[in-house]
């Protein structure tokens, strides 16, 4: 259940409108972004950090990236952010069992490149850090840039994450019956 419930139409000021209508020109009516226009200066900061992280400027590979973002999201137990981009995921070839997987754990049915960033995604939510021989597997087989993206995009899943499970945003309309929903039961 929502503490913070997104932001009406109606209940946005100037500045707040004119951030929901450069989301919806790109097709982003998200409660994740209403509920955050409860602090525009805040969401502004986010979106620009979040802009590269979501970028081709970040070195990890779509696939890698969201990897890296489903398995922070279903550490975190966060329902919402593993089913947004699952979305995406779905899009790049995923399909529900690898999805499934990634949900629990599983490494079984992914590549050995995609099975070292997940535990390197494993590392970091639990232990805070990527144990320095898989840092160094992951920099062996990505390069640096590649190492450091990864360390950048769990931590800012993860404040997301915590955004949304603190403000109880709940799934929007598109993800809401999610055959996936079941994993977050």
């Amino acid at each position: 259940m929502a503490v913070l419930k997104p932001l009406d139409d109606a209940e946005m000021d100037e500045r707040q409108r004119r951030m929901m209508d450069a989301m919806l020109a790109r097709g982003r009516d998200y409660n994740v972004f209403r509920t955050m226009l409860r602090h525009p200066a805040a969401m502004e900061a986010f979106l620009g950090w979040g802009s590269y992280i979501l970028s081709d400027q970040n070195t990890l590979s779509v696939a890698l990236r969201e990897l890296v973002i489903l398995r922070t999201g279903a550490l975190r137990r966060c329902e919402y952010e593993f089913l947004r981009h699952a979305v995406i995921a779905r899009k790049h070839g995923f399909t529900d069992e690898v999805l499934r997987a990634i949900a629990v754990g599983d490494r079984t049915p992914l590549d050995d490149e995609m099975a070292l960033v997940m535990q390197a995604v494993d590392e970091l939510v639990v232990e805070g850090r990527i144990a320095p021989d898989t840092f160094a597997r992951i920099r062996s087989a990505f390069g640096d840039h590649t190492a450091i993206d990864l360390v950048w995009t769990v931590g800012q899943y993860s404040q997301v994450c915590m955004f949304l499970q603190t403000a109880g945003v709940e799934p929007d309309p598109d993800i809401a019956d999610d055959p996936l929903r079941e994993l977050f039961a």
